[in-house]
């Protein structure tokens, strides 16, 4: 589909989608690297965490300040 979209609409038109799928194929990556670390195999919650590059996903201007975050949430970030 993106290739696609490529050929008929230009490369500018799919740039940040395909950085979409890469921040997607990333964010699995690394949560199958953090599971299989010690923190994430003695881990007490079930983590699932999605990194996104700024500027390419639609997104709603809140603060998510860390402070906000469960104890056990803020263990797995550090």
């Amino acid at each position: 589909m993106v290739i696609k979209l490529k050929e008929e609409c230009g490369f500018l038109f799919t740039q940040k989608l395909e950085q979409m799928f890469k921040d997607i194929k990333l964010s699995e990556e690394l949560t199958v690297e953090f599971k299989q670390s010690p923190l994430g195999k003695n881990n007490a919650v079930e983590l699932n965490v999605k990194v996104l590059t700024t500027g390419n996903w639609p997104n709603e201007q809140k603060d998510l300040s860390y402070s906000y975050l469960p104890p056990e949430i803020n263990d797995c970030m550090s």
